[in-house]
């Protein structure tokens, strides 16, 4: 995804892994966008059961493959489910 198209608030996820997002059976993390600079963006992971932060947030490149159309499950922006 462009970085224009990555907001604060996002919310993506392995879709591997996150097959069931309704039941919430499978636990998984969810990595939310908390800040963008310079073609870096600042991630925070979220356990998808309780919705809590896990650890710290971490910097990443806007062009990880987490930042897909695929992993995406949350629009900030429009605060949808995708």
């Amino acid at each position: 995804m462009p970085f224009s198209e990555i907001n604060i608030s996002d919310w993506y996820s392995n879709p591997v892994h996150y097959k069931d997002r309704f039941s919430r059976q499978n636990g998984n993390l969810i990595w939310q966008v908390m800040e963008k600079k310079e073609g870096m963006i600042e991630v925070q992971a979220v356990n998808d059961k309780t919705l809590k932060f896990i650890g710290k947030s971490i910097w990443v490149m806007h062009t990880d493959r987490m930042f897909s159309i695929a992993w995406k499950v949350w629009d900030g922006k429009t605060r949808s489910i995708v």
